[in-house]
């Protein structure tokens, strides 16, 4: 177990941060947050996460930039509560979903969708595109949700009796 508490750069918003969040409180792992929004982080944050992105994980001297990176190293360092099923065809497949997860599905829902509906608008002050955010709804999306529905198990979860990283992260 930590004595001192993990930290975690980032916001609850995140699909991100929250699969990190919840591999550590999967594992009995402390942590304290320290939220903000990526977008407007400072000259700290740039130091910590040369791509401006969340989460960065800070554990001692160490500094861990992107989810499927730090998810490895809490598993590696903490293997018991495993996010990764045993075998080797079950941890690539896993870590297949957790990339699909983190490049198709983020490019369809979190960016083509939430994006331009919500961070767009908020942050950036821009127009909603829903003309765009309509056609991405009609057209991609029903081709991701297809994808998961054909790789989805027909009871339980991915990883088997229980949730892991690949059921995290879709």
């Amino acid at each position: 177990m930590t004595t001192t508490p993990l930290t975690i750069l980032g916001n609850h918003i995140s699909p991100f941060v929250r699969k990190v969040l919840a591999v550590c409180a999967m594992k009995g792992l402390r942590y304290r947050m320290d939220s903000f929004v990526p977008f407007y982080g400072s000259d700290r944050f740039t130091a910590l996460s040369p791509l401006r992105r969340i989460p960065v994980l800070i554990d001692g001297d160490t500094v861990i930039n992107d989810s499927s990176v730090i998810v490895e190293y809490l598993e590696e360092k903490w293997p018991h509560a495993p996010v990764l099923p045993p075998d080797p065809a079950g941890r690539a497949h896993a870590r297949f979903l957790d990339e699909y997860a983190d490049t198709r599905i983020t490019d369809v829902i979190l960016w083509g969708i939430f994006g331009r509906a919500v961070v767009a608008p908020a942050v950036f002050g821009k127009p909603r595109d829903l003309e765009t955010i309509g056609r991405t709804v009609s057209e991609e999306l029903p081709r991701v949700m297809a994808h998961l529905e054909a790789w989805a198990p027909q009871s339980g979860f991915i990883n088997g009796a229980t949730a892991g990283l690949a059921d995290l992260s879709v």
